[in-house]
């Protein structure tokens, strides 16, 4: 069972490594945030079936399945959306990345330090 676990993880390092270091944090807060944001209607839509499945509604079982199907294919597209939660995790964590990294290799970096530089001469 160990073997196998380390097999997965070494996929994963070798898939993350195979990302720029610039886009790694960005990659890792889409997925946070697209996680965070399906997992909890995933477990709800999934106890429901269970639910309705167990009370054997009027509802046949191939109905069931059906509208199971289309609910998880519409809560796994809507999470991809560009206008939700973890586009604005990604961007979050990537203006922050990509100002950081701006600053560090530019000129900008200089006038981080000018307002001790100012003030070293008068004391």
């Amino acid at each position: 069972m160990s073997k196998i676990a380390a097999n997965k993880a070494l996929r994963l390092r070798s898939f993350e490594q195979q990302l720029p270091p610039v886009l790694r944090p960005v990659i890792r807060a889409y997925l946070l945030g697209y996680l965070s944001s399906t997992t909890p209607r995933l477990l709800t839509l999934v106890l429901t079936h269970i639910n309705r499945h167990r009370k054997n509604t009027d509802e046949t079982l191939q109905d069931l399945t059906r509208s199971f199907i289309s609910s998880l294919a519409q809560i796994i597209r809507g999470g991809l959306e560009l206008q939700r939660f973890p586009t604005f995790c990604a961007a979050l964590v990537g203006g922050s990345t990509f100002l950081e990294v701006s600053m560090e290799s530019s000129h900008i970096a200089r006038f981080t330090n000018l307002p001790r530089f100012l003030f070293e001469n008068y004391s």
